[in-house]
């Protein structure tokens, strides 16, 4: 008698096969059936519990269309209106996967192995002695109340978070990032940004093989020949690169003035620096200050360089303690961090000191990341916490009362 066998099938680099991720104990079957590349005719059956010749040795996509709606054995999936339904489950699923997708190969661990020879790299980097920190502390604790309020559902206008008040919000968080714009007693005018939802910080492990990407036209002026961007971190920007440029214009009007502070964390800190760069091309002096939480490398060398001279001073991105977010992109695959690190070590504690020019060696790169990022990445920053780990956060978000 032939026992009836379970098989699964996925499609080439289908997310969903990712999900629920595998260092949160999760773990596939045996009998794993692969069509790669995705909806081709190139099918072979991979034996064993997540075997390592499988879909485990690429990185997720979230090309849902072609991949988990795409055509398995030469049949597509159903109607269209079934596929836009799955589609829109799938990416929120994928959504939360992605914050912490992780080959058996274990990519965290790859991760920290680049990390680790940061310091290394030959690429520009500072000795100066750290220093006090040049901003006061009640505005980095607001704006860090900001930049968590972006992962609260309830994002009313009129919502009072600290001393701001929200005044306009766009985005679900689910295909674009939510940005708000605020009016803050400390900061002035305000643009925040979201960072990846829910859980984020580990979904730029799947983006870092991705091409670099020339500076969009809307800020290329502003840019150098040779800077190049993270096309993710770029995509996620210019998806809706022209309401934030519409609403700012029109809150500056509005709030008769003609300077404003750009906030994020995470990705949504990738996103308020690129946000910056339009704003000053587009308004020359209208930023103020640059206040970002958790930033990843965003660009390389000549885009650091950059970012250096046109916001000298006006930048501070804070790294708490051996976040290993914020050493992402590599350096020695090509991506640099600008000046402007305040670094919190040990995290979430209050010992932070300003660590003058680009990846001070006294700074960040000198420590071994660590991939618990509930404790780091989504930790406390000046006695403030950013927490985006499945809504489990205090909303309104509230500054200095941790």
């Amino acid at each position: 008698m032939v026992k009836d066998k379970y098989y699964y099938v996925l499609n080439g680099r289908d997310i969903a096969g990712f999900i629920p991720p595998r260092v949160f104990g999760y773990q596939h079957r045996s009998d794993e059936i692969w069509i790669n590349p995705a909806s081709s005719s190139h099918w072979k059956f991979y034996p064993g519990q997540e075997n390592v010749n499988g879909q485990l040795s690429q990185l997720p996509s979230i090309d849902l269309i072609n991949t988990h709606l795409g055509s398995y054995f030469g049949t597509r999936r159903s109607s269209w209106c079934i596929m836009k339904l799955v589609y829109f489950l799938t990416l929120l699923a994928a959504l939360v996967s992605l914050a912490v997708a992780s080959p058996a190969q274990n990519k965290t661990e790859h991760f920290i192995k680049l990390s680790e020879k940061d310091l290394s790299v030959k690429a520009t980097t500072s000795d100066a002695v750290p220093e006090k920190v040049p901003i006061p502390i009640h505005r980095l604790q607001q704006a860090a109340a900001i930049a968590s309020q972006q992962y609260c559902t309830n994002q009313t206008v009129g919502t009072q978070v600290a001393d701001a008040k929200i005044l306009w919000s766009a985005g679900m968080g689910f295909v674009s990032q939510r940005m708000s714009i605020l009016d803050s007693k400390s900061l002035g005018l305000v643009l925040a940004f979201e960072g990846t939802t829910p859980t984020g910080p580990l979904s730029w492990y799947e983006d870092f093989e991705s091409e670099w990407d020339d500076p969009d036209s809307r800020y290329s002026s502003s840019f150098s020949s040779g800077a190049k961007i993270q096309y993710g971190f770029q995509l996620a920007y210019v998806i809706d690169a022209d309401k934030a440029l519409e609403q700012v214009k029109s809150f500056m009007k509005k709030k008769k003035t003609d300077k404003v502070t750009v906030v994020g964390h995470s990705l949504g800190a990738a996103m308020a620096l690129l946000a910056a760069a339009h704003l000053e091309t587009d308004m020359k002096g209208s930023v103020h200050q640059i206040l970002t939480f958790g930033q990843p490398r965003v660009g390389n060398v000549q885009f650091a360089d950059d970012i250096d001279k046109l916001f000298k001073g006006k930048l501070y991105y804070t790294i708490n303690g051996d976040d290993l977010v914020a050493r992402l992109g590599p350096r020695n695959s090509g991506y640099q961090h600008p000046s402007g690190q305040i670094w919190i070590n040990p995290a979430n504690s209050d010992n932070w000191k300003f660590y003058p020019g680009q990846e001070n060696i006294h700074g960040s790169i000198s420590s071994t990341p660590s991939p618990f990022i509930l404790s780091n990445h989504c930790g406390t920053y000046y006695h403030t916490h950013i927490d985006h780990f499945l809504g489990f956060r205090e909303c309104p978000a509230k500054a200095g009362q941790d």
